[in-house]
């Protein structure tokens, strides 16, 4: 394992400051800044398999809901089969009454 010998992890598939996010919530179980990251913190999350960090994510993306990212978080919830969160996502929709394609 080329990470054992070396004593260092390279995470090539995300953009650095989203890696140093995942590492300021494994440091402190928060995040200060994360507006407009949520998506990649919760993709970084489930592929590192960071639970804490997911729901943190999954929480923020439910907060931050907008006409303009729906569609995006209505994918990432079946993407990733997360029924209450999509449950929430369609609860925003109904109450707006926005035509969605998905």
């Amino acid at each position: 394992m080329k990470e054992k010998s070396d004593n260092c992890v390279e995470i090539i598939e995300f953009n650095p400051e989203i890696v140093e996010k995942m590492i300021e919530f494994c440091e402190s179980d928060d995040i200060k800044e994360y507006e407009n990251c949520e998506e990649d913190l919760f993709k970084i999350a489930h592929k590192y398999e960071i639970l804490v960090l997911m729901e943190f994510a999954v929480e923020k993306m439910a907060e931050s809901l907008s006409f303009s990212n729906i569609e995006a978080r209505l994918q990432i919830a079946n993407l990733y089969d997360l029924k209450e969160f999509k449950k929430w996502c369609m609860q925003f929709v109904f109450r707006n009454n926005i035509e969605i394609e998905y």
